[in-house]
């Protein structure tokens, strides 16, 4: 990421996220749901990180 790119942080709740995992061929994805706290709304949110995102995975549980 570079000075003139936007960065949007956005947090979730741990309570909302209903599953999270990494790819099993290639650690660098991740993917994880969450759940709107208030609607019966789901959304799915996949990231590609530098590194192995196993140990974000692992923690989240």
């Amino acid at each position: 990421m570079t000075q003139n790119e936007p960065c949007i942080d956005y947090f979730y709740s741990l309570k909302n996220v209903s599953f999270c995992a990494f790819h099993p061929r290639d650690h660098r994805y991740l993917g994880f749901i969450t759940k709107h706290p208030t609607l019966q709304r789901f959304a799915c949110h996949v990231f590609r990180g530098q590194d192995s995102t196993r140990p974000v995975a692992e923690a989240v549980g």
